[in-house]
């Protein structure tokens, strides 16, 4: 059995995994010329707002989401704000039908 020390100290870890993650790919994704095809650039923060909220559930995701849209909205040079609540809203929305509600586990019997 793991200690609540250990588990907290874990729990810290992989969250300083994301973010530090959503900071290189917000980095990747401003950078000039990097990774750019003709006009088009790629989403980076977006897939992995994504992944986490299909990993961790809806309320981590839409946390990580809106910590996500309001550093895209900083790199982008836009007003701060007006995209951290549609990654909230999509993060929340990716991680509902995969049974993190709880009327989706009374329906399974759990």
């Amino acid at each position: 059995m793991e200690s609540r020390r250990r588990r907290s100290r874990s729990q810290l870890l992989k969250w300083g995994c994301y973010v530090l993650a959503l900071f290189v790919c917000a980095a990747l994704q401003t950078t000039p010329g990097l990774f750019q095809l003709g006009e088009a650039k790629p989403l980076l923060v977006l897939p992995l707002c994504l992944a986490v909220a299909v990993f961790e559930g809806e309320f981590a995701g839409a946390l990580l989401g809106t910590v996500g849209g309001l550093l895209w909205d900083c790199t982008a040079g836009r007003t701060v704000g007006m995209d951290s609540n549609q990654r909230m809203q999509q993060s929340k929305c990716c991680a509902l039908p995969l049974g993190d509600s709880p009327s989706f586990k009374n329906d399974q019997g759990g």
